[in-house]
């Protein structure tokens, strides 16, 4: 990895209009300019390499409120992300010593639009929302084998990828108790798709697979917090389906492993990224108060049952995620 620098600069302008006492549109843009660019490194004798992207994105945000409780809600936006000097300026084996990363400095930035609707609906006790959502993502950034080897390492690139879909349904919850305790949930799926690749043939199509996430996920969580506020305890449980297509897509996957296309290519995990539970608790207690002087202890158990598991962003050589953990923490506020 080479010593590099990494800029990035914005300005932000966003606005609320109520159109009606029902109706209101929230318009917002922003102008973006991110520059990366290698330095001089020891041991390093590649040239400086530099990279400028720049633009302006925004969104529209429209919320009509059927009742004083359920407001419908619709968003249409461009998005955009640049790549980050990992994708852009590394090579050498990755940490995970199964591939070896070529650098690929003329990666072209993530462009997306994406388009979102739902309902949200509150009283005093229920919230609870729904949305449902088409993201369009242009030059996609993902990780490629490039069927070449370096050294006893199958070599990958960071490349784009013509155009992505996404979609996806998101629904969550939160129900308050008697007696102080409140239960909460949440839900979300979604499948991706290349459409720039939807002529291709089965077997090429399974060497360009993008679902390098999970496909589901569910989770809840129960909490009590005392009538005064004086402390509350908290439990949470979630868990993330499989996924079989983020490295190989065809419905055998034995093909996968008599193919020589597809040779080397198998991660450590397996064809599968596997499903995962996790579960984690939390509790603080108000140690000093002095009207809206409070300062609270806070203790978190994570992962309780010590779970092997990757999240979406860094499975593709299957990083694990950090093991069971405890984190104290001292809140002030005021």
């Amino acid at each position: 990895m080479p010593n590099a620098s990494y800029r990035s600069i914005g300005a932000f302008v966003q606005g609320d209009i109520e159109v009606t006492s029902r109706l209101s549109l929230i318009l917002g843009a922003r102008y973006q300019d991110i520059h990366a660019e290698t330095k001089e490194t020891p041991g390093l004798t590649d040239p400086i390499i530099s990279e400028t992207n720049r633009t302006l994105v925004g969104a529209a945000n429209a919320i009509f409120d059927v009742t004083d409780r359920l407001s419908l809600i619709g968003t249409v936006g461009r998005a955009f992300r640049a790549p980050n000097i990992i994708e852009q300026f590394f090579q050498g084996p990755t940490p995970e010593g199964s591939g070896y990363q070529s650098r690929n400095p003329n990666l072209e930035p993530e462009k997306s639009f994406n388009i979102d609707l739902g309902m949200r609906y509150r009283d005093s006790r229920v919230y609870l929302e729904g949305f449902v959502f088409r993201n369009m993502i242009s030059d996609g950034i993902r990780i490629t084998p490039t069927g070449d080897s370096v050294g006893p390492f199958f070599e990958v690139i960071n490349s784009n990828v013509d155009k992505l879909r996404f979609l996806g349904v998101e629904i969550s919850g939160d129900v308050e108790l008697p007696a102080g305790f409140s239960v909460g949930s949440h839900f979300t799926y979604f499948d991706t798709k290349d459409v720039s690749a939807e002529q291709l043939s089965e077997l090429d199509e399974a060497q360009n697979p993008v679902g390098d996430s999970y496909s589901s996920k569910i989770g809840g969580n129960v909490r009590y917090t005392h009538p005064s506020g004086l402390f509350f305890v908290e439990y949470e449980l979630r868990r993330n389906g499989n996924r079989k297509d983020a490295f190989c897509s065809l419905d055998d996957l034995t093909e996968c492993d008599t193919d020589p296309q597809f040779a080397g290519l198998k991660p450590a995990v397996g064809w599968v990224l596997p499903a995962f539970t996790v579960h984690n608790a939390r509790a603080g207690v108000n140690v000093f108060r002095s009207g809206p002087h409070v300062q609270r202890l806070g203790i978190a158990v994570t992962n309780i049952t010590d779970e092997l598991y990757a999240e979406f962003s860094n499975a593709s050589f299957f990083r694990p995620e950090a093991r069971r953990g405890v984190t104290l923490s001292w809140n002030v506020s005021f």
